[in-house]
């Protein structure tokens, strides 16, 4: 049997070179890793090549391209669509932590793919065991166990988290309405007690009226809330749910908006976020 194809997509050489190791001195034989820097150099792998078994891609690529780890899986997708089924394509999420700014990635990346990936691998101590796990679960055609991201899936959820915070409508240029907000959201400069000039620049940098902007503060604090729940990094305290009884200030709410957005600007700003959103998160009709 010829060895299996994998490509592994990571703009750090190095561990391209960890994934051939462990399995030369492993499963000597049974693989052949095919290192690549970007996702674009993936793309053309799977293009020249129909037998390339799984792909395992980071999600940051700041050293040779603005595109992330997001692009890879849209590609990877659409090749392991067009195959038979004898003939799967997997795809692995493999990234530095699950902390910051790589959080949002790993929820779109579980809960807007189909197939989904089949794994997430962190580089650290138990990179080895992990790597050889999630091989040797694929080649007996069973699934990896999904104790590293299973709380990145939908969760039983109606309505995925990435949905809640990115999900609804498109306003009249075809812009989705959420994701606009939340990538201005970062760039406010208005102190955190004065509210109205902060509603003011996401108007000017949006084109929203204040009072559609409005509405969409309390409802996005909630989900922000609800995601930074499970981020493994000490409570930011603007994110913390007010005490009962109590109501959150209009101030408290955009100041929490804006350290979310800031903490996750990196994914907001990824350049395949919105075609990702309009294809897969977007409502039917308009918003205003």
């Amino acid at each position: 049997m010829s060895a299996r194809k994998i490509v592994v997509v990571d703009d750090h050489g190095l561990w391209g070179a960890e994934w051939a190791r462990v399995l030369q001195d492993q499963r000597p034989g049974r693989y052949e890793v095919l290192p690549v820097d970007s996702p674009s150099a993936m793309a053309k792998c799977l293009d020249k090549d129909p037998d390339i078994w799984l792909v395992v891609c980071d999600m940051d690529f700041y050293r040779v391209t603005a595109d992330t780890g997001l692009s890879a899986l849209i590609t990877a997708e659409a090749h392991a669509r067009r195959r038979p089924n004898d003939r799967p394509l997997h795809t692995i999420v493999s990234t530095v932590d699950d902390n910051d700014n790589r959080f949002l990635f790993l929820h779109t990346a579980f809960q807007c793919f189909n197939p989904a990936p089949v794994d997430l691998i962190f580089k650290d101590t138990e990179f080895d065991r992990a790597a050889l796990g999630a091989v040797d679960a694929l080649a007996r055609g069973d699934r990896p166990s999904s104790h590293r991201f299973a709380r990145f899936t939908r969760n039983g959820l109606d309505e995925p988290l990435i949905r809640q915070l990115l999900g609804g409508k498109c306003n009249s240029a075809g812009v989705p309405i959420k994701l606009a907000i939340w990538k201005a959201l970062a760039g406010i400069s208005a102190d955190p007690g004065d509210t109205i000039r902060g509603v003011q620049q996401l108007q000017a940098v949006t084109g929203f009226t204040s009072k559609h902007i409005y509405t969409y503060l309390n409802p996005a604090l909630e989900v922000a809330q609800a995601l930074a729940a499970d981020m493994r990094m000490p409570p930011r305290s603007v994110l913390d749910a007010p005490a009962p009884g109590k109501r959150r200030e209009a101030n408290d709410v955009l100041s929490g908006l804006r350290e979310f957005a800031v903490l996750h600007m990196l994914f907001f700003q990824a350049p395949e976020l919105p075609d990702l959103v309009r294809d897969r998160l977007i409502d039917r009709g308009r918003g205003k």
